[in-house]
């Protein structure tokens, strides 16, 4: 849980203050397959590496759905 609260951290300060190195996120979107999420983000990077898939609800807030593979796995 702590390497996911660090990836929302600096997910949080980019959309915010633009401050974040958004490259070592590698946010990006997903495809049709994965809904309702819409984006991607790496929870962390090593042999096991997870990523965060989250959306935007009708306030313009992400909402995180799930936490697995990525869709090239």
């Amino acid at each position: 849980m702590r390497h996911v609260n660090h990836t929302i951290d600096k997910l949080n300060r980019f959309i915010h203050d633009r401050k974040s190195n958004m490259k070592s996120l590698d946010f990006k979107p997903t495809g049709r397959e994965m809904a309702p999420s819409t984006h991607e983000i790496d929870a962390w990077a090593d042999k096991d590496a997870q990523r965060i898939f989250l959306h935007k609800d009708g306030n313009g807030c992400y909402i995180l759905d799930k936490l697995g593979k990525g869709l090239g796995h």
